[in-house]
C-alpha cells in the first residue's frame, strides 16, 4: 500500500525523520518496501499571481501576463485558456528546468517577450494530463517555492501488509499502530453524522444476508457536476497511486485509504426501483466499468435492480450505473462482504481491484455507517447538494470482538521472559484493546501454576477484547505476538536453551524404503517421477486423451 509521510504523520507523528519513521514501521512488522520522492526536482518554480492579462498582438490564442512572482512583475506569454486577473499560479523562472528537461530561457513568442512560463500540473510532473493551468490557493505568497506551497517535500512509502494486518490497508489503521508503538497520540479522523436534508432513502433487499450481513446506503441528490476534485484531493490520491476521475469517485477512494472501507457510488439516475444483494444467476451477463463484459456463475455476489446486475459485489461496478462527469444524482454504498465470498472472485475474472484487495483480506464489519458519513461530508464541502438519511439494511456489527484470555504464565513461556504487568496492560490499551485483570481469587484457568495458585492477589491473565477493526485477534498467541511487536523484537533477550537426546531405535518390523522399492521393481513394477506441470501434448499423451486443466499464467509454454 502506498501513501504519503505527510497524511500519516498528520494522525500519528513520532520523533525522528523519514528514516527513523521506516525502521520504526517495520520493526513493527509493517515493511516497507520502497520509499520514493513525492515529486520530481522543481528549482526554480515559484508561486505567481497574475496582474494584468493583455490580448497578444499577433496571435488570437496568446496573451501577455504580467506576473508578481515574489519581485519585479514578470512578462510571460501564455496560452491556457483559463489564465486570469487575480489568479494564482506556478511561475517557471529564467533558468528554472522542468521534470521533462526543459530549461526556462528568455525567449520571444510571436514578437512578445516572455520572462518565464505559467505552468499545468502535467508540466510540473504531478499529472498524467491537465486542461490548463494549475490553480494554486489564492491566499499564498508570492516567490513562495512551489515544493514548499505544495508540501512537495514529502514522500512515499510503500508497505508490505502481511494478510493477517487487513487493518493496515488504511492510513487511519497505519497511524493507529504507530501510535500505540511509538507511545504518541493517534488523532482519528473526525466523523460526524450529515443531518439529512431530505427524507428520501433508496430500496435496498439483502437475499444474500450470509454473505453480506449489512448495507449503509445514502441518496444524494444535486451534486454540482462543474466542480472539479480541489487539488489537495487529486494530490493526495496520486501520491497513493490512485488516479483523480471525478469528485464522487475520488471522494471515494480517499475514504477508502484513509478508513480502509471501500465505497461505492451509483448514478441514481440510471438505477431501477431498489438494490438486492444477490447471487447472480448462472449465464448472468455484466458489463463492467472498465467496458469488458463477463458471464458470471452462481458463485458471485451481484447488486442488482429489477434489470439485472449492476455491480459485481465488493470487485467492480457496472458500466450502466457509472458515475460520469454530469451525473448530479447519487447513491452511495458501504456495505461489509464476508472475504469468503470475495477471495479468487477478481482473480478468476482477470481483475485486480482496491476493493476487491481489502474485502477479501476483511474490512471492519462495524464501520461502514462511519465511512458513509465521512465520504458524505467531503462531498457537500466539494460539490454541494442535499443528502437523504443514512440508510442501514441488515446489522452492523458490534465494535468489539470476543474476549480473549491471556495468561501470564504462557506469555512468559512463549516470550521466553516475563513482562511486567503494567506494561501488558498499557499495550494492549494502547492497541485499543478493553483488558480486565484476571486475579487469583478467580476461577482459576487450566494449566497455571502452581506458584500462582496459592497467591490470592496475584494477577495470572487478563480477559482481552479487541476492537472489531481486529478481526484478526481471536487466540491467546495473537494477543502474545501484539505484546513481542509493541515492545520491540530486540527487547527479546536470548535464552540458552538445553535438550536431552536419545539414541532412535528400530524394531525388526521396520523395512527400509530402499528395501520396499526393491521388493517392487522384483515384482515387475516400474517407478515414473512426474512434474507437477507439463506442456499440453505431453499431458495429452498421460491423460488418455482427456482435455487438460491449462496455467493462466504459465513462465513458459513447456
Amino acid at each position: 500500500m502506498k501513501f504519503s509521510e505527510q497524511w500519516l504523520r498528520e494522525f500519528a507523528n513520532p520523533a525522528g525523520d523519514t528514516a527513523a519513521l521506516v525502521h520504526q514501521l517495520t520493526m513493527q512488522g509493517l515493511e516497507v518496501e520502497s520509499l520514493d520522492p513525492a515529486a520530481p526536482p522543481l528549482p526554480g518554480i515559484v508561486v505567481g499571481r497574475v496582474l494584468e492579462v493583455t490580448p497578444h498582438p499577433n496571435a488570437d490564442r496568446l496573451r501577455v501576463c504580467r506576473v508578481d512572482a515574489g519581485g519585479t512583475p514578470l512578462q510571460i506569454v501564455c496560452g491556457a485558456s483559463n489564465v486570469q486577473v487575480g489568479g494564482v499560479y506556478p511561475v517557471a523562472c529564467i533558468g528554472a528546468k522542468l521534470p521533462d528537461g526543459t530549461l526556462i530561457k528568455p525567449a520571444k513568442l510571436r514578437g512578445e517577450a516572455s520572462e518565464g512560463m505559467l505552468c499545468s500540473a502535467t508540466e510540473l510532473g504531478l499529472a498524467d494530463k491537465a486542461d490548463g493551468l494549475l490553480e494554486l490557493d489564492p491566499a499564498l505568497k508570492p516567490g513562495v517555492s512551489i515544493v514548499e506551497a505544495l508540501g512537495l517535500d514529502d514522500q512515499i512509502l510503500d508497505l508490505k501488509i502481511t494478510p493477517n494486518r487487513a487493518d493496515c490497508f488504511c492510513i487511519a489503521g497505519i497511524a493507529r499502530d504507530l501510535a500505540a508503538a511509538t507511545s504518541v497520540p493517534f488523532r482519528a479522523p473526525v466523523t460526524t453524522p450529515v443531518a439529512a436534508a431530505t427524507d428520501e432513502c433508496f430500496p435496498v433487499t439483502i437475499a444474500s444476508p450470509d454473505d453480506c450481513p449489512v448495507f449503509v446506503s445514502r441518496v444524494i441528490r444535486g451534486l454540482r457536476s462543474d466542480v472539479p476534485s480541489p487539488f489537495w484531493l487529486r494530490e493526495r490520491l496520486r501520491r497513493s497511486g490512485i488516479r483523480s476521475i471525478n469528485p464522487v469517485v475520488d471522494v471515494t477512494n480517499l475514504v477508502m485509504l484513509e478508513l480502509g472501507q471501500p465505497l461505492h457510488a451509483y448514478d441514481l439516475d440510471t438505477l431501477s426501483s431498489g438494490l438486492a444483494v444477490r447471487r447472480a444467476q448462472a449465464g448472468e451477463k455484466l458489463q463492467l466499468l472498465t467496458g469488458d463484459e463477463v458471464e458470471l456463475d452462481t458463485g458471485v455476489l451481484v447488486i442488482a435492480d429489477v434489470r439485472g446486475a449492476v455491480g459485481m459485489a465488493g470487485i467492480m461496478g457496472g458500466a450502466s450505473t457509472g458515475v460520469t462527469e454530469t451525473t448530479r444524482n447519487v447513491v452511495l454504498e458501504s456495505a461489509f462482504f464476508r472475504p469468503t465470498v470475495i477471495a479468487g472472485r477478481a482473480r478468476r475474472f482477470g481483475l485486480q481491484t482496491d476493493a476487491a484487495t481489502r474485502f477479501e483480506r476483511g474490512v471492519d464489519p462495524a464501520g461502514q455507517l462511519v465511512a458513509i458519513e465521512r465520504a458524505t461530508a467531503l462531498l457537500l464541502d466539494i460539490s454541494g447538494g442535499k443528502p437523504g438519511p443514512a440508510s442501514v439494511s441488515g446489522a452492523l456489527a458490534d465494535k468489539r470482538n470476543p474476549a480473549v484470555l491471556l495468561r501470564r504464565e504462557c506469555l512468559a513461556q512463549v516470550l521466553g521472559q516475563q513482562v511486567p504487568d503494567a506494561e501488558v496492560v498499557d499495550i494492549l490499551q494502547r492497541l485499543d484493546m478493553l483488558v480486565e485483570a484476571q486475579r487469583g481469587g478467580d476461577q482459576l484457568p487450566p494449566k497455571t501454576f502452581e506458584d500462582f495458585q496459592h497467591q490470592e492477589n496475584m494477577t495470572w491473565g487478563w480477559q482481552v477484547q479487541a476492537a472489531s477493526f481486529r478481526f484478526d485477534i481471536a487466540i491467546e498467541v495473537d494477543l502474545i505476538e501484539e505484546i513481542a511487536r509493541i515492545r520491540g523484537y530486540e527487547q527479546i533477550g536470548e535464552v540458552a536453551g538445553r535438550q536431552t537426546t536419545r539414541l532412535g531405535t528400530a524394531s525388526d518390523s521396520v523395512v527400509g524404503l530402499d528395501r520396499l522399492k526393491n521388493v517392487l521393481v522384483e515384482r515387475g513394477y516400474q517407478e515414473a517421477i512426474t512434474y507437477s506441470f507439463i506442456d499440453g501434448d505431453l499431458d495429452s499423451q498421460f491423460a488418455g486423451g482427456a482435455k487438460g486443466v491449462p496455467l493462466v499464467n504459465p513462465i513458459s509454454a513447456e
